[in-house]
């Protein structure tokens, strides 16, 4: 709840999922459509897909298939 924390921190949490949900939820309340929004659910998507693929790559490794 700062308000600002500098440009370095700025630059790291465009990498999180915070940052994207957030943009893309003010760009909704502030009545912008068009591609803007949909930048924002694309990146949340790819975000979405990459985590997903890590999940599942590394259930082979935890679930046995033969228990």
């Amino acid at each position: 709840m700062i308000a600002d924390l500098g440009e370095g921190i700025k630059r790291i949490g465009s990498f999180t999922i915070n940052h994207w949900a957030v943009v893309t939820i003010g760009r909704l309340m502030d009545g912008e459509a068009g591609m803007l929004v949909w930048k924002g659910v694309g990146i949340l998507a790819a975000i979405a897909t990459v985590l997903m693929t890590i999940a599942l790559l590394r259930m082979k490794k935890v679930v046995s298939l033969d228990a």
